[in-house]
């Protein structure tokens, strides 16, 4: 039972945190104010990325949440994104 909680709190801080660092680069790192009815500023990663995100998550449920161990896997999956980003902004 607790092995199931604790990977389910992992999931939980490790998407908080994929959620923010999505959330932050596609805002520019700033937060502009919300227009009615637009959509929630947390999208899901891009495709290009799933296996970085899995990588990190796995990493974050590993450690028991330990970012100091994570941070090169996390560095891997905010590149992944601004490179996402990039190409998309070039198409």
């Amino acid at each position: 039972m607790m092995g199931t909680f604790g990977s389910s709190m992992a999931g939980s801080v490790a998407g908080s945190m994929l959620g923010n660092a999505i959330s932050g680069s596609m805002r520019g790192g700033e937060a502009p104010p919300a227009a009615a009815g637009a959509p929630p500023a947390q999208m899901a990663p891009p495709q290009a990325c799933q296996f970085e995100t899995q990588q990190f998550l796995m990493c974050m449920a590993q450690t028991q949440d330990n970012m100091d161990q994570c941070q090169r896997i996390f560095d891997q999956f905010k590149m992944c994104q601004v490179q996402s980003m990039q190409q998309q902004q070039q198409m």
